[in-house]
């Protein structure tokens, strides 16, 4: 189950309902840009650290935002919160090929 938006404004209450199960993924379309520089992208890193890199999956919202747009927001949040290559790497790729299971 991938919770769109990481939830939106409800993102701790998403990051609760992802934290209990193993079946549930938050996913960043248009949350990062939107709430740019508010107190919601805070609550949202720190939702992405407590659950962890494993249950976080990047994602644009083309076309309702910009592609590049959407990368250059999401590199970063990456920065500004401190999350480390590994956490990226999954988050902006390996979670979501898990999910798709292109190789199986």
């Amino acid at each position: 189950i991938i919770l769109l938006h990481s939830g939106g404004v409800r993102c701790l209450e998403a990051m609760l309902i992802a934290d209990a199960t193993k079946n549930v993924y938050l996913e960043t379309s248009f949350t990062l840009p939107y709430y740019l520089n508010s107190s919601i992208e805070q609550d949202l890193a720190f939702a992405y650290k407590k659950i962890g890199a494993d249950k976080i999956i990047y994602a644009s919202d083309f076309p309702y935002v910009d592609l590049k747009e959407s990368q250059r927001i999401f590199f970063e949040f990456i920065d500004k919160w401190g999350f480390t290559s590994s956490q990226f790497e999954k988050m902006a790729f390996s979670n979501g090929m898990k999910i798709v299971d292109l190789n199986g």
